[in-house]
């Protein structure tokens, strides 16, 4: 059977169009790219250490303006600043220790991807408890309670709050070289039973 004649919408005398194939198009692959298979894994894209510290920075403002609202509905009579700011001080200098300790440890016994522990100290030490923890407050409160009471009770006070954050930094220091003894332990357990 016979199909029928093309005729163009043009008219009579116009001539069949053209189709030109575009080079890229089904041309063959040169031999210095050769094609590569989709290993599943998505490109890792690095968080800048600004906005690691940056993101722990908010979640400790956050905490402590939480902490300091508590203080404000519960006052304590006998400090010369408000318990928040005390408590986020002791806190914040246990904190402070026990990560530092912690990761020092997991560092030194290569228990650890390095990289990631300084980003965690990043984010939860520099950031957090940067955030979190307030040396301004501690110390516009003494000169305003040395003005009031003197600069003799004021300094002993200081020098009281100062004993309890060396304290609270030492026992943190001691609980994180614990932790990381007892995870090193774990580790060479682990090691002993496999090669067993």
């Amino acid at each position: 059977r016979r199909l029928p004649k093309w005729r163009s919408p043009l008219g009579e005398g116009a001539k069949r169009p053209v189709f030109v194939m575009p080079a890229s198009v089904g041309a063959a692959r040169p031999r210095s790219c050769p094609p590569r298979a989709y290993s599943g894994a998505m490109m890792r894209t690095r968080i800048p250490d600004s906005v690691v510290v940056g993101a722990g920075g908010v979640a400790g403002s956050a905490a402590r303006a939480a902490l300091d609202q508590v203080a404000a509905m519960y006052p304590a009579r006998g400090l010369f600043l408000p318990w928040s700011t005390l408590a986020v001080n002791a806190l914040g200098a246990f904190g402070l220790g026990l990560l530092g300790a912690w990761v020092a440890g997991r560092i030194a016994s290569g228990a650890g991807n390095p990289s990631s522990l300084r980003r965690l100290r990043l984010l939860a030490g520099t950031g957090f408890a940067g955030a979190f923890t307030t040396y301004g407050t501690y110390i516009i409160a003494s000169v305003g309670y040395a003005s009031l009471n003197g600069v003799a009770e004021a300094v002993a006070q200081s020098l009281g709050l100062l004993a309890l954050g060396g304290a609270c930094a030492w026992a943190g220091t001691e609980a994180g070289q614990r932790l990381g003894n007892t995870g090193r332990a774990a580790a060479a357990q682990r090691a002993g039973g496999d090669q067993a």
